[in-house]
């Protein structure tokens, strides 16, 4: 249904349209002045506070006794520019000196997680994880309108509290603003402008090397942060993907396996290197790598080759949960390095870049929890299961049962209108 499950070309659904309310344009031009007016209207008497009062006694008591704890990495990127970079289906087996050079030389220069997972509460995997990024809150679950993403109040999400910091806070990505409504999001997350890929004047959005058009204003203001989503590596895959055709010499010489979708996997992966190896390069010449910071994370596992069998098998797997472990890690230039083996997840991101970055955050009202405090250490997902570093398990965990809980009502009540 609309309330609970994106898909690529819904924002064109009249339906979709009516019951999130998400796209001003498109509704004036579908409903009329009179309609219009009058559905903004119910839209803006009906939005918010939707949750019982002891629910919402239950999620004030829960804040109360959430606690961030300062530590040796709080602050320590203070005031330094951010690329936070997220790789469309970009997976751990495909991050080879063979098959992403510039992205791999990065990594061996970076402090890394070990132990990140990416799991999924949605269909949409890529929206799943940007919106778990940004605001450290699961997606909207059965009972909840999408209309959540861009009607509510989210100045605790990254883009709002970069932003409180005077910094530019701008994002990137290949495909035009009504896909996902990205556009009406970001704006509401607090990013100053959604660049598409006609808004950069992209040769061909598909390409991540024209991401590239884009970099002045990506790096036009300081302090910026720059939020920038791929989009190579998406499938479907196929000999009539340009990319695929683009790169498949080059795949086909230096894939391991022998899978059509393995190696036309590789061939994507290679075109979003190449955008990282302009971007760097680029960063470099300009003299910005000493103020700027890096961070490279996935979306979610490539999923593209279709085979969940062969999956598990490249992945050395034996659990479709445990496909969900994917790359995160911190470039500044190779001044720190290391490996964190502490469990995070998606919903630890934004803590964590908070605490690096010395942001006023509410990490109360964040879902996850910053890695290098001593609070969390634990990834969990929709059917239950959890893994905590030591072990796999689907018996349940109270806490764990609060986090989805809690992260539902903060949304259904609008929780932040007020604050």
């Amino acid at each position: 249904g609309a309330d609970t499950v994106l898909v690529w070309d819904q924002h064109t659904n009249p339906s979709f349209l009516y019951d999130n309310f998400s796209d001003d344009r498109a509704n004036m031009n579908m409903l009329g002045l009179y309609h219009y007016t009058f559905r903004d209207v119910q839209n803006i008497v009906t939005a918010g506070g939707d949750i019982s009062d002891e629910e919402r006694a239950a999620l004030e008591s829960w804040l109360e006794g959430r606690t961030h704890a300062e530590n040796d990495m709080s602050g320590i990127y203070e005031g330094k520019n951010l690329m936070l970079i997220q790789l469309e289906s970009i997976d751990t087996w495909m991050l080879t000196e063979s098959y992403m050079p510039n992205l791999y030389a990065l990594k061996q220069q970076s402090l890394t997680f070990d132990k990140h997972y990416t799991p999924a509460y949605i269909t949409a995997g890529t929206f799943n994880t940007e919106f778990m990024v940004n605001t450290s809150l699961i997606p909207a679950q059965p009972g909840l309108s999408m209309s959540v993403y861009t009607s509510n109040d989210f100045p605790n999400a990254m883009a709002s509290l970069f932003e409180a910091k005077g910094y530019t806070a701008r994002s990137f990505h290949g495909s035009e603003a009504e896909i996902y409504t990205r556009g009406a999001i970001h704006e509401n997350l607090g990013y100053e402008k959604y660049y598409a890929g006609s808004d950069m004047q992209m040769h061909h959005y598909q390409f991540d090397r024209y991401l590239m058009s884009g970099y002045e204003a990506m790096t036009e203001n300081t302090p910026f942060f720059s939020f920038i989503i791929t989009i190579s590596g998406h499938g479907a895959y196929g000999p009539h993907n340009m990319i695929g055709q683009t790169h498949q010499e080059a795949a086909d010489a230096v894939a391991e396996r022998t899978e059509e979708n393995y190696r036309y996997a590789v061939a994507h992966a290679m075109e979003t290197d190449l955008f990282i190896g302009m971007l760097l390069e680029q960063l470099e010449a300009d003299g910005r790598m000493e103020d700027t910071v890096l961070i490279f994370y996935a979306d979610h596992c490539n999923y593209y080759v279709l085979d969940n069998t062969l999956l598990k098998d490249i992945k050395g797997v034996d659990d479709l949960n445990k496909v969900d472990h994917t790359d995160l890690f911190i470039y500044d230039g190779g001044k720190t390095t290391g490996h964190v083996e502490k469990v995070t997840s998606s919903l630890d991101v934004l803590p964590t870049i908070a605490n690096l970055f010395g942001l006023d955050a509410d990490y109360a009202a964040m879902i996850g929890h910053d890695a290098f405090a001593p609070e969390g250490g634990w990834a969990f997902w929709q059917d239950g299961s959890w893994y905590d570093g030591t072990q796999w398990s689907r018996e349940v965990r109270q806490d764990i049962a609060d986090q989805k809980q809690m992260s539902q009502l903060i949304l259904a009540a609008d929780y932040f209108s007020d604050k």
